[in-house]
């Protein structure tokens, strides 16, 4: 159960990275998993309540073949990391498959730090919004630069590139999740540079996160590789 704001917008932000995720580089995967790629497009391409969750007894074949693919990091990495991601989004999304991903983390754990960073990142932090909520077993968990797409000493460098030392002195004080979330919603609805969207999205992804006093509808931070 979800006890903070931080908690929930955390979870609604590590979904909507997923799923960002699996459409942008998914598609490429999907052939390499399953002959059936037309219903893991139908699955998890599509946004919406419905979307990002296996369904038994419809799905249990697709599944396997996800499983398996999850199990496969020298067979082909991007399928690997593609079908880690559909585990964690039918996890977070309380799908009905009940494996709680404790022997895939406890066997691939260094293979997903070997993963580009906005990949990392997102399967990172998928890890450990699941575990929050009880959804995986963990041990032990992530750590904090795992689950951090940049670095902060990068993220400062370019922010300081562009002249933004607001932001970037935010950063070093390690602001509140809620003054980081004020931050965040005063910049959302601009058109942002990538280093300012790096600023935002490092104050996501550190420990403390973002707490908005909407958490269930606020703005999201766009996800790119």
């Amino acid at each position: 159960m979800f006890t903070s704001a931080a908690d929930v917008f955390r979870t609604r932000q590590v979904m909507s990275d997923l799923t960002a995720s699996i459409a942008q580089c998914g598609r490429r995967a999907f052939c390499l998993i399953t002959t059936r790629k037309s219903r893991l497009e139908r699955l998890f391409i599509a946004n919406g309540d419905d979307g990002g969750r296996f369904e038994f007894p419809r799905d249990l074949d697709v599944y396997g073949e996800v499983l398996l693919a999850a199990a496969l990091p020298d067979d082909d990495f991007p399928a690997f990391t593609a079908a880690t991601v559909l585990l964690l989004l039918d996890r977070l999304r309380d799908g009905v498959a009940e494996d709680d991903l404790y022997w895939n983390w406890d066997a691939f754990s260094d293979h997903y730090r070997m993963a580009d960073p906005p990949v990392r990142a997102v399967i990172m932090n998928g890890f450990r919004a699941a575990a929050a909520a009880g959804r995986v077993s963990l041990s032990p968990p992530p750590e904090a630069g795992d689950c951090l797409t940049r670095s902060q000493a990068e993220v400062l460098v370019g922010l300081r590139r562009i002249g933004d030392g607001g932001l970037a002195r935010a950063i070093e004080a390690n602001v509140s999740p809620r003054e980081a979330a004020v931050l965040w919603q005063r910049a959302s609805g601009e058109a942002l540079a990538p280093e300012r969207l790096a600023g935002f999205r490092y104050l996501y992804e550190r420990p403390d996160c973002l707490a908005p006093l909407d958490p269930g509808t606020a703005a999201l931070i766009p996800w790119t590789i």
